[in-house]
């Protein structure tokens, strides 16, 4: 669902759309530990175009993740199954 609020890429302030960061089967774990980011149109469309923007993304979001939740790498990887550092 659509809201307004700062792109998390460009920093513009406009209506953003719900990126993932780990989609698929870990989609309500990234809903549960704040793994989603919020994308204007233009920069969500560019993301999904870019493989290399996804693993940067999914770098940044497990560090953020595992600082806030106090998680070793085991700990991690016992939630999302696979390592992205």
């Amino acid at each position: 669902m659509a809201k307004y609020c700062e792109c998390g890429i460009c920093g513009t302030g406009t209506w953003c759309e719900p990126h993932h960061v780990f989609g698929g089967t870990s989609r309500k774990i990234s809903e549960k530990y704040g793994a989603v980011v919020y994308l204007c149109r233009p920069c969500h469309e560019q993301f999904h175009r870019h493989p290399s923007a996804f693993l940067w993304l999914r770098e940044k979001t497990q560090a953020k993740v595992m600082f806030e939740q106090g998680w070793t790498l085991d700990d991690w990887m016992e939630h999302f199954n696979k390592n992205y550092l």
